[in-house]
């Protein structure tokens, strides 16, 4: 059964002897193993300690509220985080009795396999997620840098415009001046509007409106 609340399920008093597993962290760990638990089997609390500092697989025998269970913890990279299976000896008390230390060996073993699965699904989603994220954030760089160059190439034709239109005002009576001075407004408004268009053309990809087509 897989839970959401895995530390509230381990110290329910009228749960089913069902196995299941999720996620807990290692706070809740510590806090479960100090308050609720009474380890068993020659554990002693500080090996269990220093293999979460270590964030080492491992497994727990315990009796809460007089039920012996066995979690195995996997650690998330990167999280404080385990993957966790739980399993109450009370289902499984008479299997255990007739299986030997090489049976019990293999049934950890196949445990922590599937633990080691499930933690790398999580981990592979995880990167996954990570990888979307980055793409967005360079897509809002590369956005923002292209806002500013474009604020600096209109600027130039805009300035170009107004200076030539201020002398053209100044040199009213020299038609030379004024007919060479709108020469100069006229490329510097082609140049201008061409960089609107590359603009709209931009809004108009990014809004998937547009089809390319290879000539």
């Amino acid at each position: 059964v897989v839970t959401d609340n895995l530390p509230e399920k381990i110290s329910a008093t009228n749960e089913s002897d069902n196995s299941f597993f999720g996620t807990i962290s290692e706070e809740e760990i510590h806090s479960i193993l100090e308050k609720d638990v009474h380890l068993v089997k020659g554990l002693q609390l500080k090996e269990v300690r220093d293999n979460l500092k270590h964030r080492k697989i491992g497994h727990i025998e315990y009796i809460i509220h007089g039920k012996e269970q066995r979690m195995f913890y996997v650690p998330i990279p990167n999280h404080d985080y385990y993957m966790a299976t739980v399993v109450p000896y009370s289902s499984v008390s008479k299997q255990i009795n007739k299986i030997g230390n090489e049976r019990l060996l293999v049934l950890s073993t196949l445990c922590m396999a599937i633990l080691l699965m499930v933690c790398s699904l999580f981990i592979v989603h995880l990167v996954s997620m990570r990888k979307n994220k980055r793409e967005l954030e360079d897509a809002n760089e590369a956005k923002s840098t292209f806002l500013s160059n474009m604020s600096h190439d209109i600027r130039t034709p805009m300035n170009a415009i107004v200076g030539f239109t201020n002398l053209a005002k100044m040199n009213i009576d020299n038609k030379d001046k004024v007919v060479a001075y709108l020469e100069k407004i006229d490329a510097s408004s082609n140049h201008l509007l061409d960089l609107i268009n590359d603009v709209l053309d931009m809004s108009q990809i990014e809004a998937r409106k547009t089809k390319l087509a290879v000539k």
